[in-house]
């Protein structure tokens, strides 16, 4: 059985016309060049890529000549079909490393496409290892074409049918199934589907995207029994009752908040979460130990190895491993659980990007990262290797990487005119996530002059949790910080009340919590911050008293939790009028300004604002809401002109 190809081509792009004339049935990935627009057949942009999971290709062709978009690479691999090939357009390997990389205007935190020279070596390096052949010109590919078309699946493996009987025969009321791509996971889902139709046991399947399920369905002749999350959510919260006979099933279930999945495992008789792990999602063993450790029922845990979709060591397959670093969780040492005595010969070390790279210790450091973050993905990968101004804090004992911090530099913003186009919401440029939500939300201007330090990302190895050491680490940040003329040290995470209580022993502050739950992580974003001078400290103070004043106004869900006993302060002040003339000139949102909107109004007692009622039911309903929302800002200007606080 032949094996699947990988091969580059930085030739003439004419060259390619004949090409795809002669492969008339391929994928054309990426942006099509104005020359070939004709001859191109079937093309998807790189963003869409995850709409092609279910489908298989023979002839991939990937178009990398302005970047690589790992995540859209990794998902092409996954397609194509044994004996295929997916040919890579790339620059000349002279210029690789030089030439600006446009995938980096969604990772590198600035407006402009910068070059790309630690991944580009990475890249480079790993086709050498593999040998992969590159072409100026092209040659004839021996694409072998399926002479029939693929039949429908109608019996499992030996390996699926021995975790068939496993499953079936398990006592445990929560089963996880895990993984990688290409090993028959789905498949075997849809035996389970099938069986459970001929026994008429009532069961669901939900996953984030029906479209991914295409894979489930193929194995059971019957329709498949779907419902979305949120409407899953929705029911069980409403009628928590109506599904403890049935079963569910939760496809790519680590794609989904935590949350969710908790409601999810509570309510039915058994519910089985299949996931891919090592994957471009980023979904690995960092999901499975974090889910595990808030299950409350008997679970199993399952795993299929042996790829179906083609042959056993695929060389495209370890490729993308090594690429996209799917290995790094593994190939890192378990380290020891702490002996007594053995936190006091712990090391802390500071290094910038390139000595992270130089020293080795990037993979371990990404692989630290998958075990805690379970959401590691492919753009934070491209983020480590070239993203600018990032600084790193380790925990290392006998040269194993324990712990480490991920932060990104901010501030210092020297254009005047720049800040007030962020303060009034008339530019939201790349980059300083909490300076500009700040400067934007509160009107703190001094927030983007100041130089400080974003905890991006906060890592301990599962088996050194608890003991201190991610605590020691953030105060040796801070302390170096403010040795390098720092101003306040900030993070941004999805507030749960472990991580808050974390940060508030760190001696941080509350400074914002986010209006709509993210949905990456099924968590309102909350921002916090720690002063290290004294210009610092008088950003922080303001920002945390602007908090504990607005946010019993905001009729938030969680005011119980952040504004339980919080007198309301009722008086207008300088602050509210220029929170009010930005939602009058049609630049502030109506989250920021809905404290000083109430402020306005409960003033107001001789014709309180129209809409105030509205407010007060938590949010403007999305029917004529733009509409709505002009005639609001229209009514509130009128106030302001005639009590002369607005131009």
């Amino acid at each position: 059985m032949p094996s699947r190809q990988l091969a580059l081509f930085s030739g003439l792009k004419q060259e390619l016309i004949p090409f795809l004339q002669q492969y008339p049935d391929h994928l054309w990935l990426g942006d099509i060049p104005t020359s070939l627009q004709k001859s191109v057949k079937n093309s998807i942009p790189y963003i869409q890529a995850k709409n092609l999971l279910g489908q298989e290709f023979n002839l991939i062709i990937y178009n990398a000549l302005q970047g690589i978009n790992l995540e859209a690479l990794a998902i092409a691999s996954g397609t194509l079909k044994q004996s295929g090939l997916l040919l890579l357009l790339l620059p000349d390997a002279q210029q690789r490393t030089n030439i600006e990389d446009q995938d980096s205007l969604r990772w590198s935190g600035i407006n402009t496409p910068i070059s790309t020279p630690n991944f580009s070596q990475h890249f480079q390096g790993l086709i050498e290892k593999f040998a992969f052949p590159q072409y100026e010109k092209l040659p004839t590919f021996h694409l072998v074409e399926e002479s029939e078309p693929a039949k429908s699946i109608t019996s499992p493996t030996i390996a699926q049918q021995k975790l068939l009987n496993k499953i079936q025969n398990s006592a445990a009321e929560l089963i996880i199934l895990t993984a990688k791509r290409g090993r028959g996971k789905s498949t075997l889902l849809g035996f389970l589907a099938s069986q459970w139709q001929q026994k008429q046991q009532p069961f669901y399947l939900t996953a984030p995207n029906r479209n991914a399920t295409k894979s489930i369905q193929a194995a059971t002749a019957l329709a498949l029994p779907f419902i979305a999350p949120d409407e899953l959510s929705a029911q069980l919260t409403q009628n928590p009752e109506a599904f403890k006979q049935q079963i569910l099933v939760i496809d790519e279930a680590a794609v989904l908040p935590l949350s969710k999945l908790k409601q999810f495992s509570q309510h039915f008789k058994q519910v089985i979460f299949s996931t891919t792990v090592q994957s471009y999602e980023g979904t690995g063993r960092g999901f499975i130990l974090r889910f595990v450790a808030n299950l409350s029922r008997p679970f199993q845990h399952f795993s299929l190895h042996q790829p179906l979709r083609w042959k056993e060591n695929d060389g495209l397959e370890q490729f993308i491993d090594e690429l996209l670093l799917l290995n790094a969780e593994d190939k890192a040492l378990m380290p020891l659980a702490p002996m007594e005595n053995q936190l006091a010969t712990v090391q802390y070390i500071s290094c910038n990007q390139q000595e992270l790279i130089q020293q080795a210790k990037l993979q371990d450091f990404y692989g630290l990262l998958c075990l805690a973050h379970y959401r590691t993905s492919p753009i934070d990968l491209r983020r480590l290797f070239d993203a600018p101004s990032q600084q790193f804090y380790l925990v290392q004992q006998q040269n194993q990487l324990l712990a480490g911090i991920w932060s990104i530099k901010e501030g210092d913003i020297q254009d005047s005119q720049l800040i007030q186009q962020i303060a009034q919401g008339l530019r939201r440029p790349r980059g300083n996530l909490v300076p500009q939500a700040l400067c934007f939300h509160y009107d703190l201007t001094s927030a983007c002059q100041l130089r400080s330090l974003r905890i991006s990302r906060i890592a301990v190895h599962p088996q050194w949790q608890r003991q201190g050491i991610g605590r020691q680490l953030v105060i040796e940040l801070c302390t170096q910080a403010q040795q390098n003329n720092m101003d306040f040290v900030s993070v941004s995470f999805g507030y749960n009340q472990e991580l808050l209580n974390f940060w508030k022993n760190c001696g941080f502050s509350l400074l914002y919590l986010g209006e709509h739950l993210e949905a990456s992580s099924g968590c309102y974003s909350l921002i916090m911050g720690k002063a290290l001078s004294s210009v610092g400290q008088q950003l922080i103070a303001q920002g945390e008293k602007l908090f504990k004043r607005n946010f019993a106004l905001q009729s938030h869900s969680l005011s119980s939790i952040f504004a339980p006993t919080e007198e309301i302060d009722w008086r207008l002040q300088d602050q509210d009028f220029a929170m009010l003339e930005k939602f009058a000139n049609q630049h502030g949102c109506l989250y920021s300004c809905t404290p000083a909107l109430r402020r306005l109004s409960y003033h107001k007692t001789d014709a309180p604002l129209s809409f105030i009622e509205e407010l007060d039911s938590r949010q403007i309903q999305n029917i004529g809401k733009k509409a709505r929302l002009k005639i609001y800002r229209a009514e509130v200007k009128n106030i302001l002109q005639k009590l002369g606080k607005i131009l």
